[in-house]
């Protein structure tokens, strides 16, 4: 998790230019989120051959 907030706080300092960039922390919690909205869906997938 470490590697992954060093890279977050790279990016944040060379790639994104937003005046109030979201923190590490914020972006999990938004992924975890949006992880569990697609989860809720439902999906089936059927596979025929």
């Amino acid at each position: 998790m470490n590697k992954w907030i060093a890279d977050c706080k790279t990016m944040l300092e060379q790639m994104i230019y937003e005046e109030n960039p979201p923190s590490f922390d914020e972006l999990i919690v938004s992924l975890t989120e949006l992880k569990n909205r697609i989860n809720s869906l439902g999906w089936k997938f059927n596979f025929n051959f």
